[in-house]
């Protein structure tokens, strides 16, 4: 009987090892927009509301593959949530671009919703 329960608790717990991996390698295929910020002091401080407009090199990579590449302004968004660790951005082209096909515009937005832990409000 002894043999019989660590046979059974051996396959259940190689089933759920599978199980795991397969959920692992599904999430690798998954494909989000990703945004690369270099600043133009490039010496990795991090940006505080006081700096104000701080130049930067910008890259958005879309999931179809589509690069955007330009010069940007970028800066500390809010009061409160400036103070947070995880800080909201504000950053500006010189001229209107369409990112992520969500329409042209100059001036643009990096939420952190640091405050909210449902990301409901927004």
């Amino acid at each position: 009987m002894k043999k019989f329960i660590s046979l059974l608790l051996c396959t259940t717990l190689l089933i759920s090892l599978f199980c795991i991996n397969v959920n692992a390698a599904e999430a690798e295929e998954l494909t989000v927009p990703r945004v690369y910020v270099t600043t133009d002091d490039g010496n990795g401080n991090t940006i505080e509301k006081a700096d104000g407009y701080v130049g930067a090199n910008i890259k958005i990579e879309d999931v179809d593959g589509s690069v955007l590449e330009d010069k940007a302004s970028f800066k500390v968004r809010g009061n409160s949530t400036a103070l947070a660790e995880k800080k909201p951005f504000t950053f500006k082209f010189s001229k209107k671009k369409d990112v992520l096909g969500m329409g042209k515009g100059k001036k643009w937005a990096l939420l952190a919703n640091c405050f909210d832990p449902t990301l409901m409000r927004n």
